[in-house]
């Protein structure tokens, strides 16, 4: 059995509002770093769509 599939193993915190979701390319540090400055509620790295074809090895 998968421990992190059992309900027991998530952490029992309340629900939180998020207003806003920005996707940054993995390939571009200049870009992260500005999105860590952003007022974001979650920012996620796209290793997949927002990077090139030839620079998706990099971003991983």
């Amino acid at each position: 059995m998968n421990p992190f599939l059992s309900v027991g193993a998530l952490p029992d915190r309340p629900a939180r509002l998020r207003r806003s979701c920005l996707a940054v390319p993995g390939s571009d540090p200049k870009m992260m770093a500005r999105a860590a400055g952003t007022e974001a509620d979650q920012v996620f790295l796209d290793l997949e769509d927002a990077v090139a074809p030839n620079e998706k090895k990099g971003a991983r």
